[in-house]
């Protein structure tokens, strides 16, 4: 069993808590890794929020001096990780902060993913700095480019696929016009986010999902990964989904060193 201390930016990328249980009702983000790894019960996550009041306690604000960006949060998250005896870290953050046409350049994208990456990988190596190398965590930087919808249009068989029980709506929505595809290079689509016709990553699979009669939300995400097909996401998302891909893979890898004592698993989040 691995256990990851994951956190995430809301429901629809690392999903979300259920107020009457308690337990972790994953997003699109676990499913991921879930299958990348492939094996779907070897896998604990615990979600944790990094409130910010966490963030402004004094000894977490000496650490995020010598950080920029994302790597006090990254800090913060690698060492709760540590105190809890987890096997891993994931850090999820969009990178959708290149805007105009800019963002539709590739070497730019690409730099903006190093960049944010270079933040996060940073925050994790400062907590793990105590640590000996054979017994440091392996931390996930989780950054889609530009967000999480543009993974999920990363595989347009998927749709069909999750939603073929919606065929008959499908086919009267088409007939009525209502037609949205895929784009070829979902890292690079773009638009403005305040025109519901233009590129912009929601906008766009809010359009596609429409022809299925789906609307955008965690559990119509989760139907779309579970359904995408890894190597396929790989080669459309070469920037970012490839590389987190790796970074999973790498921790299939570090988890043959088997965790011992692991996260406390009646918990699904850690304070």
């Amino acid at each position: 069993m691995i256990s990851i201390l994951i956190y995430g930016e809301g429901p629809t990328d690392c999903g979300e808590l259920d107020p009457l249980t308690g337990k972790l009702v994953e997003g699109p983000v676990e499913i991921y890794i879930r299958k990348i790894l492939g094996d779907q019960d070897k896998v604990e996550f615990i979600l944790t929020d990094l409130r910010k009041e966490k963030l402004a306690r004094p000894k977490f604000q000496r650490i995020g001096k010598s950080l920029k960006g994302h790597g006090l949060k990254a800090s913060i998250l690698m060492r709760l990780a540590i105190a809890n005896k987890c096997d891993s870290a994931a850090y999820y953050s969009d990178g959708d902060r290149a805007q105009g046409s800019d963002a539709r350049r590739e070497n730019v994208c690409r730099k903006r993913y190093n960049e944010l990456k270079n933040e996060i990988i940073s925050g994790f190596a400062s907590a793990n700095i105590e640590k000996s190398r054979e017994d440091e965590l392996h931390g996930v930087a989780i950054i889609p480019m530009k967000m999480i919808e543009s993974w999920l249009m990363g595989d347009p068989a998927a749709f069909s696929c999750a939603f073929s029980h919606a065929e008959e709506e499908t086919h009267k929505n088409r007939r009525q016009g209502r037609q949205e595809t895929c784009p070829n290079q979902p890292e690079l689509d773009w638009g403005a986010h305040d025109d519901p016709s233009s590129n912009y990553p929601k906008n766009r699979l809010t359009r596609i999902l429409d022809v299925y009669g789906k609307n955008c939300n965690r559990e119509t995400f989760c139907e779309v990964a579970e359904h995408s097909n890894m190597d396929t996401l790989r080669q459309t998302c070469p920037i970012s989904f490839a590389d987190f891909y790796e970074q999973v893979r790498a921790l299939s890898n570090d988890s043959v060193k088997e965790s011992v004592n692991g996260c406390d698993h009646q918990k699904n989040t850690i304070d």
